[in-house]
């Protein structure tokens, strides 16, 4: 049951949280942040492409990123440094891949 944790709970009460102090302060608004030359139905497609594409590696590498880098980094273990370093470079990669829609 993934009610059962207390992850789904704490979850719950950052997103509800969240919500409360943006309606508190007047700065709640819906939308969806992309590029000049790019529509909301293609951000949305591809934001769920990059999404599955991360799960699907964190569920190979049975682990996540964050937690890699920061408990690996921790223990200053070279896997987690090579990991973080081709993390960023494929991060720079596909951001050259898709600028000339945010721009």
């Amino acid at each position: 049951n993934p009610f059962a944790g207390w992850i789904s709970w704490e979850v719950f009460g950052l997103v509800i949280g969240a919500a409360a102090g943006a309606v508190v302060s007047g700065r709640f608004r819906l939308g969806i942040e992309r590029g000049v030359g790019l529509a909301a139905w293609p951000r949305l497609g591809w934001a769920l492409v990059g999404g599955v594409l991360v799960g699907f590696g964190a569920r190979l590498a049975r682990g996540c990123t964050s937690g890699l880098g920061l408990s690996g980094g921790a223990t200053l273990s070279v896997a987690a440094f090579v990991f973080l370093i081709f993390f960023f470079a494929a991060g720079f990669a596909a951001m050259t891949l898709v600028r000339r829609n945010w721009q």
